[in-house]
């Protein structure tokens, strides 16, 4: 915040500004998220190099490839 206006903003009006904007915008509803296994690391730094994803989560567990090639699913859907 620039110091011109931080004297302006207390901690709890700031807190609520960014609460408010959350509630807007639900990040966790628009966020592209994939899941991959560890065998699949190297796509999943792909995707987020690329901007197709913005979380990928690697698993050891083979079972849970979401089997996202192009496209993936989205946070909290």
């Amino acid at each position: 915040m620039p110091g011109g206006i931080a004297d302006t903003w207390s901690k709890a009006r700031r807190f609520g500004a960014a609460w408010d904007l959350i509630r807007r915008v639900r990040p966790a509803t628009c966020l592209v998220s994939v899941t991959l296994p560890l065998r699949r690391a190297a796509e999943g730094y792909a995707r987020l190099e690329a901007a197709k994803a913005v979380v990928v989560m690697l698993s050891y567990d083979e079972a849970r490839d979401d089997g996202a090639t192009e496209g993936a699913t989205l946070l909290g859907a």
